[in-house]
């Protein structure tokens, strides 16, 4: 066997990269020192991290027994006190799934071959050729795996003129934005009304800043982000049955539920309001402006009538979500044209049930959306992807 040759490559170190890895590593799928991973990061989950630390979340909304193991009560075992958990559902503190992780990594994942820099193409398959970083570095295996998470933060139109030009109109999910870094008594804006833009505006209202909440419409309620029939054969087998991929997408934006948030964020908002803690307005954000040490904020109503609001502030912070389409596109497409893989509706991987883009080429994430459906995103989606991939993978390794 050609030692240069690894026998899985996964891309990306987030959620599912880290659940995917540790899973075949714990199942003996694959040799430790045959397993390479591959990541723009220095730390596993470090954008995953870091995201949930810039909107300040103490609970995550996905249940206790979604955790980064094959075992749905792995994360559960650890829970010690209330502190650890809320209902319903025993949703993890944010603190206890660090835990969760950092004790799974450092069981599975420790010590294994791994590479800091983005992947820009496969170019050669049997065994793929992964082209890594500006050098061009190559790195060969049998099997691969993209895991290449959540895509790009999106930016409103109305903050893009002033977006790369001032630190002060950032995206919650920046990597350069520290919430801990805005000062008490800072006029703050937050533009967007779902889970991160209410977890933040309670945190830095808690810490004496003016909070200001400005949403397009009225904020929509769900326990979950996504329909969970989706994650069970009810739904999940009416979804395998649609064959025209623009009708599976169709789908999902009918069952996905973007910004929206939990009831008990949401009562926790409405008491912070009756309080007076923080504002909110149902006004769409226009235009935005610098004006020296000011931020101008025009707002109308969705239907342009000419009633508008100007306000002005120290910062601006958008909270409206990802972009949309699959993660990596430009990979994606580079993908496609190099190895002739084939893209579905909307430039989504067209793959097969065991999420298998070519023989040996696998996805997980956004980039499964056509086969998982609504919840390929989440966490329960990578472990819908894990049932269908790691059967495949080992047969096609060890036959």
């Amino acid at each position: 066997m050609d030692r240069d040759v690894f026998d899985l490559i996964v891309v990306g170190t987030g959620i599912h990269g880290v659940h995917l890895a540790s899973s075949i590593v714990e199942a003996r799928i694959v040799a430790r020192d045959r397993v390479l991973l591959v990541d723009p990061h220095r730390e596993f989950l470090q954008l995953w991290n870091r995201r949930v630390h810039n909107c300040c979340m103490d609970f995550l909304r996905s249940p206790g027994s979604h955790g980064l193991a094959p075992n749905f009560y792995d994360l559960r075992r650890m829970m010690r006190s209330r502190r650890d958990w809320i209902p319903p559902y025993r949703r993890p503190a944010v603190s206890l799934f660090h835990r969760h992780a950092r004790e799974r990594i450092r069981t599975y994942l420790d010590g294994l071959q791994r590479v800091q820099g983005t992947v820009r193409t496969i170019n050669d398959t049997g065994p793929f050729r992964l082209v890594v970083g500006p050098a061009g570095e190559t790195y060969t295996s049998r099997t691969v795996i993209l895991a290449t998470g959540m895509g790009a933060p999106h930016v409103p139109e109305a903050l893009r003129s002033v977006y790369d030009r001032s630190n002060r109109v950032v995206h919650v999910y920046d990597t350069e934005f520290d919430p801990l870094e805005l000062f008490r008594g800072e006029r703050v804006l937050i533009a967007g009304g779902g889970i991160a833009a209410l977890h933040l505006a309670g945190a830095l209202a808690r810490r004496d800043l003016d909070v200001t909440i400005w949403t397009r419409d009225r904020m929509t309620v769900h326990q979950f982000d996504s329909d969970p029939c989706f994650t069970g054969p009810r739904c999940g087998d009416r979804f395998a049955a649609i064959e025209d991929d623009a009708a599976r997408l169709e789908l999902i934006l009918a069952n996905r539920r973007p910004g929206s948030v939990p009831p008990d964020l949401f009562e926790r908002f409405q008491r912070d309001l009756q309080q007076g803690i923080h504002h909110q307005k149902y006004i769409e954000v226009k235009e935005c402006r610098l004006h020296g040490t000011e931020i101008e904020v025009v707002g109308g109503t969705r239907d342009h009538e000419t009633r508008d609001v100007t306000d002005r502030f120290d910062r601006v912070i958008s909270c409206t979500g990802f972009e949309p389409g699959p993660p990596a596109r430009d990979l994606l497409e580079r993908i496609a044209r190099d190895v002739d893989a084939p893209l579905g509706a909307g430039g989504f991987p067209r793959v097969d049930h065991t999420l298998s883009w070519l023989p040996g080429l696998y996805v997980t994430g956004g980039l499964a959306d056509l086969a998982l459906g609504p919840p390929a995103r989440n966490i329960i989606g990578a472990h819908l992807a894990r049932r269908r991939v790691l059967p495949q993978l080992d047969a096609e390794l060890n036959r």
